[in-house]
């Protein structure tokens, strides 16, 4: 949670660990801690950062193609956004 906070105040996205990864995660945590090898964290974190950005564009579409296209339905709810804001 710390390092997602982290990446997040700097304005890149949070880094997805899901439980399958946590031990490489570790291990490139420790590499770095330890023995001042930074690479498989930088690559780890970034990767992690792009899998999740990915998966949650893929969610979002997913979601949005779910949405009614027509032109009808588009109308009535800009009339309704119209209204509730006056």
């Amino acid at each position: 949670l710390l390092l997602n906070l982290m990446l997040m105040r700097d304005g890149y996205p949070p880094a997805i660990v899901l439980r399958q990864w946590r031990a490489d995660y570790l291990t490139a945590l420790e590499l770095a801690q330890v023995h001042s090898r930074y690479r498989p964290i930088v690559n780890l974190v970034g990767g992690r950062s792009r899998w999740g950005l990915t998966s949650t564009s893929r969610r979002w579409t997913q979601q949005r193609s779910r949405l009614p296209h027509s032109a009808s339905w588009r109308q009535s709810s800009a009339t309704a956004l119209i209204t509730s804001a006056a």
